[in-house]
């Protein structure tokens, strides 16, 4: 039997440990105007939030989407909530240990919106200021022959560009039903086609195997 002395001492040690906790920082980076690659996004942010991980969500700005708003039934579901997000900075970037970066497919790349924001983060290339942080994509396409693939790569492509680690995704947890490349979700062709529970259980999935590994 310890000491009442050390007992004492031992209690002090676990709570300065305890107070000491260091938690993982996550930033969701998205674009979207159906609202489909926003809902992978608030899945995401749902998710991190869950698992104890302190999670931001954020949009690129869209000088577009206000202009699809009177044109397209689709869009106008989910732009309120859209537009009640914050935009992103590049400076956002540099407090988070991992990215997640999400945008719709367009001819099997990103958009125009989530490159622009990428190529303002080209100040913190020189020095690798993205160096260690860990990135995982996510998007949106209309059929699996839409690209999609293509683009997660090219989110990847970036992150190898800046030095980050990216995260794949493991089939003996998923078993198949995503490509190891990032998170994808099949919208139809005029974009109308929600997130199913099949793909928000996977990003559960998905998350918690995050935590496990970081």
């Amino acid at each position: 039997m310890l000491p009442l002395d050390n007992v004492f001492y031992l209690i002090i040690i676990y709570n300065i440990v305890d107070w000491g906790v260091v938690y993982i920082k996550a930033s969701v980076i998205f674009h979207s105007v159906s609202g489909n690659t926003y809902l992978l996004a608030k899945e995401l942010y749902d998710s991190l939030t869950f698992y104890d991980i302190k999670a931001s969500i954020f949009r690129v700005e869209d000088d577009d989407l206000d202009n699809f708003y009177t044109k397209y039934d689709t869009v106008k579901e989910f732009y309120s909530e859209i537009k009640s997000i914050k935009i992103a900075k590049p400076d956002f970037l540099l407090d988070s240990d991992i990215i997640f970066f999400g945008s719709p497919t367009y001819f099997g790349n990103i958009s125009s919106e989530m490159k622009a924001f990428m190529d303002s983060t080209g100040d913190f290339w020189p020095e690798a200021r993205l160096k260690g942080k860990y990135i995982v994509p996510f998007t949106t396409a209309g059929t699996c022959e839409g690209g999609g693939h293509l683009c997660l790569n090219s989110i990847n492509i970036y992150g190898f560009h800046m030095g980050m680690i990216p995260i794949s995704l493991p089939m003996d947890i998923l078993q198949g039903q995503l490509p190891s490349y990032g998170i994808i979700s099949y919208s139809g062709d005029e974009g109308n086609i929600r997130p199913d529970e099949k793909t928000k259980m996977n990003i559960k999935k998905f998350v918690k195997y995050i935590t496990e590994i970081l």
